[in-house]
């Protein structure tokens, strides 16, 4: 079985399950599926790895946000780039702490242990 064949089978368990599509699998994972990056879905991979990932994309907002504010209304007061550094940070720690735990919650929940032994059903260790 391919990956692609492996991911579809993913989808449709998360989906049976009662798991919203878009939470199973993030538009994050369908964009890296989608330019070729065979990387499991979420709830199989590390909590380090995960939380890396997450707490990253969680941190890129908020100076994307500040760049805007600045180029939409430069002649208002904004904050100033400590105050978005110590944003970014605490977003860093949010998002690297909060999406490994929502994914580890929803392995032991539907009991996902392995990507390369998933089969489509639960698999309980």
């Amino acid at each position: 079985m391919n990956h692609r064949e492996r991911v579809e089978q993913y989808e449709e368990y998360m989906v049976a399950q009662g798991v919203a599509r878009n939470n199973a699998v993030p538009k994050l994972w369908r964009w890296m599926w989608s330019i070729g990056i065979e990387c499991p879905p979420p709830p199989f991979i590390s909590f380090i790895v995960l939380g890396l990932i997450s707490g990253t994309c969680l941190a890129i907002i908020p100076p994307m946000l500040w760049l805007y504010s600045i180029l939409r209304h430069p002649a208002r007061h904004h904050l100033s780039a400590v105050e978005v550094l110590w944003f970014m940070a605490g977003c860093f720690a949010v998002g690297s702490l909060a999406g490994p735990f929502y994914y580890r919650h929803i392995a032991r929940k539907y009991g996902l242990v392995c990507w390369s032994s998933f089969r489509g059903k639960r698999q309980d260790s």
